[in-house]
């Protein structure tokens, strides 16, 4: 083994050593920004889409059975 490679092997090790133990205390450390904002949103979610609380349905009136045919009524 060479002394470059000796040095490339250093360098990386000390490099991911220092990646690891940056993320690892960035998962760690606790964040007082977001535990405050805990307390100010709703305790229930809220829809994406809202839909209205009543569906009206309209309906059309029933014809009497002479007058849909098109024809006249019967006389009495």
């Amino acid at each position: 083994m060479s002394i470059t490679q000796l040095v490339l092997i250093c360098i990386l090790l000390g490099v991911l050593l220092t990646w690891m133990i940056t993320f690892t205390i960035l998962a760690i450390r606790q964040q007082p920004d977001k535990n405050s904002k805990l307390g100010d949103r709703p305790s229930q979610p809220m829809p994406a889409i809202s839909a209205p609380a009543i569906l009206q349905v309209i309906t059309s009136q029933s014809l009497p059975s002479h007058v849909r045919a098109g024809q006249e009524p019967p006389s009495t």
